[in-house]
């Protein structure tokens, strides 16, 4: 390993563990190793003079003369970039997207999030240049860009956002966090918003909101597609439920909270609870696992539970909330008796021996 001293305008820095570079006084930043640091000085002699001795002469033509403020910004960067934090205020999000910070009068401002790092740290060097123009840390400090407030970045958030989440039909939305359901539809009733379910195309969202116009406002009310009179009025449960029931048969299972596994060859169990998804277990058959699902959501959410299978009857019941679901009475067609799961040891049947204990006092 090549130490400090043999290299010109190098030092090691014992409180950081790191090589820094300097020239006639000059700070040109904390490196990794040593020879990054001595290239930094070779660099910045070249740009005060061409004949002074260099560490690295041939690498140091090839990256041309710098400055000590472009070294320093060079190096801080690349220091960012190794631990993590490509640029200043910008922090990645675990879903993919990246959120802009600024700091003003030692406060912590949050300004928004974005699809790419570049972007939130262009909008980070705007407000910075608008905030603190001469003192402030800034990404691409060679980059002309416009100084904003923070308001006004907001401001400008909210309109992209509006432009790209709009939709032509009244009562519709563009969320992208569903990619293959991204078209949410809605209808206002008594001044509150009646959620419709998420469709696939923007035509059937357009389709259903209708529907529900025509359930809770009536014939007379404006609807998105005119001219067609095949439009059924139908509620909000029924219309979510045949969004529901569309998504389910593109997927492997029928049931909710159920699908195949490819590797184990066998039916797995989930549900969704806390921002995460809890694994249930894997099961032989699909109506097992369907039931697992449902005695798991029963005993976390109760009557407000979404089921597969109807408690009495065993049918399937698509998705209908447990609450939903009157008292019925077993069809013929419907008496077989639901599954038994395998992992349930309190359904098995086990007979049990009454113990006799001799009466008095133990030794």
């Amino acid at each position: 390993m090549v130490g400090a001293r043999t290299f010109l305008g190098v030092h090691f820095d014992k409180r950081t563990r790191r090589y820094a570079a300097a020239f006639r006084g000059a700070f040109l930043g904390r490196y990794q190793n040593a020879e990054d640091a001595a290239i930094a000085r070779d660099r910045a002699a070249l740009e005060a003079s061409s004949d002074l001795p260099l560490n690295f002469r041939r690498r140091a033509l090839r990256l041309g003369p710098a400055s000590p403020a472009e070294l320093q910004e060079e190096a801080l960067a690349h220091h960012r970039r190794r631990m993590g934090r490509p640029y200043y205020g910008v922090r990645p999000n675990p879903d993919g997207t990246y959120e802009a910070h600024v700091s003003i009068e030692r406060r912590d401002v949050f300004l928004g999030r974005f699809e790419r790092s570049r972007d939130a740290a262009i909008a980070h060097d705007r407000v910075q240049r608008f905030v603190n123009p001469a003192k402030g840390w800034l990404n691409f400090p060679h980059v002309k860009v416009d100084p904003i407030s923070t308001e006004g970045l907001r401001k400008e958030l909210r309109t992209a956002f509006k432009k790209r989440t709009s939709s032509r039909y009244d009562g519709v939305n563009y969320e992208p966090r569903d990619l293959k359901r991204p078209w949410a539809a809605s209808v206002d009733v008594k001044r509150k918003k009646v959620f419709l379910g998420r469709w696939t195309s923007e035509r059937d969202a357009a389709v259903a909101h209708d529907r529900g116009v025509l359930h809770y406002r009536g014939k007379h009310a404006p609807l998105n597609i005119t001219g067609s009179a095949k439009l059924v009025p139908a509620d909000a449960e029924t219309l979510v439920a045949e969004a529901r029931r569309e998504k389910k048969d593109t997927t492997a299972s029928r049931f909710l909270g159920v699908s195949f596994h490819k590797r184990a060859k066998k039916w797995s169990a989930s549900y969704w609870h806390g921002a995460r998804t809890h694994h249930i277990g894997l099961f032989e058959n699909e109506e097992e696992a369907a039931l697992a699902y449902d005695k798991t959501v029963v005993a976390l959410r109760g009557a407000s539970a979404r089921v597969n299978l109807h408690p009495v009857t065993g049918e399937p019941v698509g998705g209908r909330r447990l609450r939903d679901l009157g008292p019925a009475s077993p069809s013929p067609k419907a008496s077989r008796k639901a599954p038994v799961l395998s992992s349930d040891r309190s359904s098995r049947a086990t007979t049990t021996r009454r113990r006799t204990r001799p009466r008095g006092r133990r030794a």
